[in-house]
């Protein structure tokens, strides 16, 4: 079986998006931002600072 790894839209680690860290429950956290996400939950809003700065820009598809 195959791990599945979610990258972090916003840190990067050397050439490549920082890996998130899985949690018990399915969600996904970036340890250097703090942004999260949860596959299948596509109405999740997400609470990190940048998610929080994109919305208040007026972009709507911020995790």
């Amino acid at each position: 079986m195959t791990e599945r790894v979610l990258r972090c839209p916003y840190c990067v680690v050397g050439n490549e998006f920082m890996p998130m860290i899985a949690l018990a429950d399915g969600a996904f956290v970036c340890v250097k931002c703090g942004h999260l996400e949860i596959p299948g939950k596509d109405d999740l809003k997400c609470h990190c600072s940048r998610c929080v700065e994109l919305r208040s820009l007026g972009f709507r598809r911020c995790g």
